[in-house]
């Protein structure tokens, strides 16, 4: 289910890919939400979540391989940031339960 919003969300227009649009898009404070693999280095995990703490943006390590992630947006990225708030929340419910 994670995956399909993901891919929705992709189309939509309302997900940036990769390292530095996401952390683009925190800065710019458009991101509601960054999202990543749990294949990342922990170098990669540390900065995200630098950012994150910086901006003031939640911040989900999924259990999905970058692999998975770039099947269901068609972009071979490890971090993503979401920047509509609707996404962002359906994301974030789906993935706490």
């Amino acid at each position: 289910m994670l995956l399909n919003i993901l891919g929705l969300s992709r189309r939509a227009g309302k997900l940036e890919c990769g390292f530095n649009k996401a952390i683009g898009s925190l800065k710019r404070n458009k991101a509601m939400l960054i999202i990543l693999s749990s294949t990342l280095s922990d170098k990669t995990k540390k900065e995200a979540e630098y950012f994150c703490n910086k901006h003031n943006c939640p911040l989900i390590i999924t259990d999905y391989t970058l692999e998975d992630l770039a099947k269901a947006t068609g972009f071979k990225a490890g971090i993503f940031a979401v920047t509509d708030k609707g996404f962002a929340e359906k994301i974030s419910s789906i993935a706490n339960k």
